[in-house]
């Protein structure tokens, strides 16, 4: 086998601070992970809560680099930013500021893409901060169908997941390592060359769409994506959405246009306006029923549901927002 390459790190950064240091510490001082890290490249986007000040604890004891933007200009962008500052030689990991990497699972991905010429892109496994395996780190492509199961719960229904739970592959053990349709964009390893041939990551495309459209990518370029679980990763989970209630607004919005775009780029409009319709009937039923348990909760279960009110009501008003243009289609 040939010796497993080393990769350059694509961190992109907004308001991090609570977890950047761990996600950094867990590459440049784990000795298991060091020796296969080329170089990190951080673009902050404006923080205003101490970020700046982790990262500076990292800065020149370290192969990292630090790209300071004075405003926001999302993730798409920033990881552009940051792959002028790379050689191109090398693989590139996109990693999110709020995930640790376990000891040798660098060397694990690597090793991945060596011993499958074919394989463009490989995830992780990853792992929730309770130990539990995330399953959207290796799923299926969007569907109606996928859809319909998500946005009315009907995969929760154990005996049923081989038909509900298709989306998030529940009936099969995400312990095995496979190819599969797509994985997650809180950690994956990129082949060499492959953001470059594509001139980086599409800026007009938002937030939790990122990940799908490059899985296509892959694909489409004939290389394909590859699930390694002998590499682990904790993601600890959007810790910088989570800091308003407004931003986590924003969130569900913008995960409502990545699922839109999904639709639209597989089957056309008419598939994204029933995706919208679909979304739109489970969002009332579903704030109908979260505001009835809340009134009979108490206490955290109660701050639970009104959760749940929150978040389907922003649902709600994406469907009726306009819906984003596609730039690149196949």
């Amino acid at each position: 086998m040939s010796e497993t390459p080393r990769a350059d790190v694509v961190i992109v950064t907004w308001n991090s601070a609570r977890t950047v240091g761990a996600c950094l510490s867990s590459l440049l001082e784990d000795p298991s992970n060091q020796p296969y890290v080329q170089r990190v490249v951080v673009v902050d986007n404006a923080s205003h809560d101490g970020t700046r000040e982790v990262l500076r604890r990292f800065s020149g004891r370290y192969p990292l680099a630090v790209v300071r933007n004075q405003r926001n200009v999302g993730f798409a962008a920033a990881v552009n930013q940051a792959l002028g500052q790379l050689s191109g030689q090398h693989p590139v990991l996109l990693l999110n500021p709020d995930v640790v990497v376990a000891p040798h699972a660098l060397r694990t991905l690597g090793e991945a893409l060596v011993r499958q010429p074919d394989v463009g892109l490989v995830g992780p496994m990853i792992l929730r901060p309770d130990g539990e395996v995330d399953q959207t780190c290796a799923r299926a492509d969007w569907t109606l169908w996928n859809l319909l199961c998500e946005v009315f719960a009907l995969r929760r229904l154990p005996a049923l997941k081989r038909v509900f739970g298709r989306y998030r592959l529940e009936h099969w053990d995400h312990r095995t390592a496979a190819e599969v349709p797509c994985v997650s964009g809180a950690a994956c390893l990129v082949r060499t060359g492959l953001l470059t041939q594509e001139r980086g990551l599409d800026t007009t495309i938002p937030m939790y769409y990122e990940d799908l459209e490059l899985c296509w990518r892959t694909r489409d370029l004939g290389h394909r994506v590859w699930y390694e679980p002998k590499a682990a990763v904790m993601h600890v989970r959007a810790s910088s959405s989570r800091l308003s209630p407004h931003r986590e607004e924003l969130a569900v919005m913008e995960e409502g246009d990545a699922r839109w775009l999904a639709l639209v780029r597989t089957g056309g409009r008419w598939r994204g306006a029933a995706a919208t319709w679909v979304i739109t009937l489970a969002s009332a039923i579903r704030i109908l029923m979260y505001r009835s348990l809340s009134l009979a909760a108490r206490d955290q279960r109660r701050s639970h549901y009104l959760d749940g009110v929150a978040k389907y009501r922003a649902l709600l008003r994406w469907s009726t927002q306009p819906k984003p243009a596609m730039t690149r289609m196949p």
